[in-house]
Formats: C-alpha cells, sequence, structure tokens
C-alpha cells in the first residue's frame, strides 16, 4: 500500500514482519548447528602428526572462544546469509596499543642488602589486543569477479569498498601504505550517507529503523582490490592487493601480506544458485510476494475494523443544513429532522482477515522450511511417534545439508587462513604459553 490522495484519516498502513520470523529462526538453527562443543577439529598431516593436531586446534579454538569470539562475529555474518543469500566475511591480524596508567611494581635495596617493594603510576604503552579479527562484511559493498564462479576457490578478484577519513589515510601513509598521500586533493565529502541499496532491502524485508547520516568532513571512497598482477620483477602474476580512493587516486599496490596468499573473505551462501551464477538464494525470496499478500490481509482487515467502529453519515442538507456543527459526543444536540441523518453500518470482516492471515503465514512458515512436515493420520488413526519422528528427522537433514555446505565453503577456509596468521603473528614461545 502507497501513499496516495485517497488517503484518509485511520487508513491502516501495517506490515507483519513474518518472513522477518522466519529469517530470525532459521539464523538461530544455524546457529545452533554450526557451534556445538567440538566445533573444531584438526586433520593431521601424517600418521605422527596426531599430538601436533591436537596443539594446533586447541589453539586456533583458543583465539575463537576466548578473543576473536567466534560466536557473537557468527550471528550477523549468518543473518546477512539468510537474508541475501550470500554473506562475505574478512578476516586479518589486528594490534592495538594504547598508553595507559598503572601501578607498576619495582623493588628498592635496603642497607642491609633487604630488597623492599613498592610500587609507582607509569604511564606506558599496553598491547589491548594482538590477535585475529573476524568481521562480517556487507554485501553490497564486497563483490566477486567473474560473477559466475561456481565456488569460492574459482574467484579471481575481490572488490571491497568502504569509507575514510583522511586521517586514516595520513596513517597508513605513515605505515606505507598510501602512496603520495600529499597529493591527494580534499575532496572528501562532508558527510557519510549508509548505502541506499542496503537500506533499502532491509526495509523491504521488514528491518525497522533507519540509519542516520553520520556528520563528519573529509569521507573518501576506499576501493580495495584483491587479485593476481604481473609485478616488476616477477616472471608470472602474483597475489597483491591494490586501493584506490575516489576512483582516482592509486594509492597501494603491494604483494598480499598474509602467508596464505588469499583475499581475505570467506564466503556463505544460504541457497547454492545453478551452474553459471555464485551468489546464493536468500530465505525472503521464495516467500516475498506471499509476505505482500499477508500485509493487504491486515490492513484490510484494520479497514474493516475502523468502519464498523465509525460509521459514515448519510445527512440530506435541505433537512439539516448544520450538519457539519454535529459533534460526536454523549448528550449532544442535533437541530435536524431524525429522517435527514442516517448511519451506513458496514460489515465486520475482521474474522475472515484473521483466519486468512493465519493460512498464509502458516505457509510463508512452510516454504521456509521452519517447521517439520508431520504427515497426515493414516484412515483415520492418530499420528505414531515414528510417523513424527521421521518427519523431524528429514527436516533435520534439511538444515544439516545448508550447515554441510558452509563449514565446507566458508568455515573450514576460515579456520586454515586463522591458522596461519597465528603462524605468521605469534612466536613459538607465546603458542606454548597458550
Amino acid at each position: 500500500r502507497t501513499d496516495s490522495d485517497r488517503n484518509y484519516d485511520g487508513m491502516a498502513n501495517l506490515y507483519l514482519p513474518q518472513t522477518r520470523k522466519e529469517v530470525e529462526t532459521m539464523s538461530r538453527r544455524i546457529y545452533k548447528a554450526l557451534f556445538p562443543d567440538d566445533y573444531l577439529t584438526a586433520d593431521q598431516s601424517r600418521l605422527e602428526n596426531e599430538d601436533l593436531a591436537n596443539v594446533n586446534s586447541m589453539v586456533v579454538r583458543h583465539f575463537y572462544d576466548n578473543i576473536t569470539n567466534i560466536r557473537a562475529f557468527s550471528m550477523p555474518w549468518i543473518k546477512q546469509g539468510v537474508l541475501y543469500g550470500t554473506s562475505p566475511s574478512r578476516q586479518f591480524w589486528d594490534k592495538k596499543v594504547n598508553e595507559q596508567f598503572f601501578k607498576e611494581r619495582y623493588f628498592v635495596s635496603r642497607k642491609d642488602g633487604i630488597l623492599e617493594p613498592k610500587t609507582r603510576v607509569v604511564q606506558r604503552p599496553v598491547k589491548t589486543y594482538d590477535a585475529p579479527v573476524l568481521r562480517a562484511e556487507d554485501l553490497f559493498q564486497t563483490y566477486v569477479f567473474p560473477h559466475n564462479a561456481q565456488k569460492p576457490e574459482d574467484i579471481e578478484m575481490v572488490f571491497w569498498k568502504t569509507k575514510v577519513q583522511k586521517w586514516a589515510l595520513k596513517q597508513k601513509s605513515e605505515q606505507g601504505m598510501c602512496h603520495k598521500f600529499n597529493e591527494i586533493k580534499d575532496l572528501g565529502a562532508e558527510a557519510m550517507f549508509d548505502f541506499e541499496q542496503t537500506q533499502e532491502r532491509l526495509q523491504q524485508f521488514g528491518q525497522s529503523g533507519e540509519y542516520p547520516v553520520i556528520q563528519a568532513s573529509g569521507w573518501y571512497d576506499l576501493m580495495e582490490i584483491w587479485c593476481n598482477l604481473l609485478l616488476p620483477g616477477e616472471e608470472y602474476p602474483v597475489p597483491c592487493v591494490v586501493e584506490i580512493i575516489n576512483e582516482t587516486y592509486v594509492t597501494r599496490i603491494q604483494r598480499n601480506p598474509f602467508w596464505h596468499q588469499q583475499p581475505p573473505f570467506d564466503w556463505m551462501r544460504f541457497i547454492i544458485p545453478p551452474p553459471g551464477e555464485f551468489y546464493g538464494r536468500g530465505l525472503p525470496e521464495a516467500s516475498i510476494s506471499l509476505q505482500h499478500m499477508v500485509n493487504d490481509m491486515l490492513n484490510q482487515t484494520m479497514d474493516s475494523a475502523t468502519l464498523a467502529l465509525n460509521n459514515i453519515t448519510i445527512v440530506n442538507p435541505a433537512y439539516a443544513p448544520h450538519a457539519e456543527s454535529f459533534e460526536v459526543e454523549p448528550r449532544a444536540v442535533w437541530w435536524a429532522d431524525p429522517n435527514a441523518v442516517k448511519q451506513m453500518t458496514f460489515p465486520d470482516l475482521s474474522d475472515t482477515g484473521i483466519k486468512n492471515m493465519s493460512v498464509m503465514r502458516s505457509v510463508i512458515t512452510e516454504m521456509s522450511d521452519n517447521s517439520p512436515q508431520l504427515p497426515d493420520p493414516i484412515a483415520g488413526k492418530a499420528r505414531s511417534t515414528g510417523q513424527a519422528q521421521l518427519a523431524v528427522g528429514e527436516w533435520q537433514t534439511d538444515l544439516f545439508t545448508i550447515v554441510e555446505l558452509i563449514g565446507y565453503q566458508a568455515l573450514n577456509p576460515m579456520a586454515k587462513k586463522t591458522h596461519m596468521l597465528i603462524q605468521q603473528n605469534v612466536s613459538d614461545d607465546d603458542i606454548i604459553r597458550i
């Protein structure tokens, strides 16, 4: 229902978020299935490496459970995959240092040679974070080439867009990752608007709220490209990262800094597409038209109730010249001929609308595979426990198939990259302490 000149006071314009509820339910089911108690194991490369495989799995799980918190990261990542069909995640190593005040313990030697402990307040750099970071990225700002890659291994280029301020570019320049920083003109936007595609798609699927405009000076568009390039001195193309500012300034061309030499992205796809396409299918695509139908039924039901409770009055102006002064209130006095005023009664069809909405909500749930389809009773007999168990088992099999594909195409490569990042950035002594 859209705004038009035919709108009237009290006209219903409601939204029943049934599809959103199905997205939330499916996201929780996938989350629970992805992370059982023993969700992470390591395969040994040789028979004699069984102990080493167990140690490596415990190290990676230590980072996942205690530092990176993979469970907290996964829910928005999973929800985006269920909602849109594809969800990219990014993994990199982050090190944060902050100046802090704290009490330091030190010892003073007395005349008798005994060390006396004392404390003093000092200000020193403290490492607040030094570990991998897992981050769910916006699908509409992260895309691949070719678009018809059959699986993540077939991706040749990954494009990622974001917005940065000039101080961030200056910081990258000091780290040697922003070439000719001083030549970048001050053309940054004065405000950062949320990406329109993302906001419109969320509103279409019933996500409430609006993203505010962030007021700030100097926002620049940063395009990051992960691809293979033929660098000077190389005989064949090698994995590289390229950064472009405002689609004009190429500020970085660098060899892939990660040991695994792959783009730092992993891809979850909810419904695997047919050959010739990379992006998956989201849960709402099968039921979005039914969601519109439920909304129309809800609004018509409310309109029916509104008209039944607020009758339309027919007035003969020849016998009721002061009809505009009629007040609808207790003990009101209307100066008119009783035959000049007639109340029109509309039937209340709320019950019919509610029943139809219930049927359509059940169809949406069935289309979303969020409820087990129990078989009908046979020949008037009650449904047996065995029949119910078989139906629930079949229902769970569909979920396990989705989870297995997510593990194969996203979580397994993600864990391997985490292990490589730990090898690249953590010393052997630190791993032993962990």
